[in-house]
C-alpha cells in the first residue's frame, strides 16, 4: 500500500492522469482482477505491493482504504489476494463472472486466493520474471 510521503512525489498532473485512467477503465460497480508490479509506474501507484488483487470502483460502497489514496479518492477499493509471492513460479486463479444481483455493502482489504473470485474483467497483469505459469 502507499504512503502519503510517496504520493507527494507525484505531480498534480500525474495524480489527475492516474485518476482519469482509473475512472475510464473501471466502470462504476465493476471489479477487476488486477496485479503485478509495473516498473514504469511510480511506486505510490502500486496496488497490494504489485501482487494480484481485486480492484473495484463503486459510487455506492464506501472505499475500504486498501488502495493508494489517489484511487481511494475516486471510489476505489482494493482487496489484496493472500497466498501469492513475487518469487512464485506460478499464479493460479479460479474466476467467475460477478452476478448481477450482487449487493455488496463493503469490500475486504484481503481475501484468500484459494476460493473462486467473482469479477467483471481482467486488467492487464504484469508478472514477475520468476513466473512460469499463469
Amino acid at each position: 500500500m502507499s504512503t502519503a510521503a510517496s504520493e507527494s512525489e507525484l505531480s498534480d498532473e500525474d495524480v489527475e492522469s492516474a485518476q482519469s485512467w482509473f475512472v475510464d477503465n473501471f466502470l462504476d460497480g465493476e471489479t477487476q482482477l488486477f496485479g503485478g508490479s509495473n516498473k514504469a509506474l511510480n511506486s505510490s501507484l502500486q496496488v497490494c505491493d504489485g501482487l494480484p488483487s481485486l480492484v473495484t470502483r463503486s459510487s455506492t460502497v464506501k472505499p475500504n482504504g486498501a488502495c493508494p489514496t489517489i484511487l481511494t479518492d475516486v471510489n476505489g477499493s482494493c482487496t489484496c489476494l493472500s497466498g501469492f509471492d513475487s518469487s512464485d513460479g506460478a499464479w493460479e486463479f479460479r474466476i467467475r463472472t460477478k452476478g448481477s444481483g450482487n449487493t455488496t455493502t463493503s469490500f475486504p482489504t484481503t481475501q484468500a486466493a484459494t476460493g473462486t473470485l467473482e469479477i467483471d474483467a481482467i486488467q492487464t497483469l504484469y508478472v514477475p520474471d520468476t513466473l512460469q505459469k499463469l
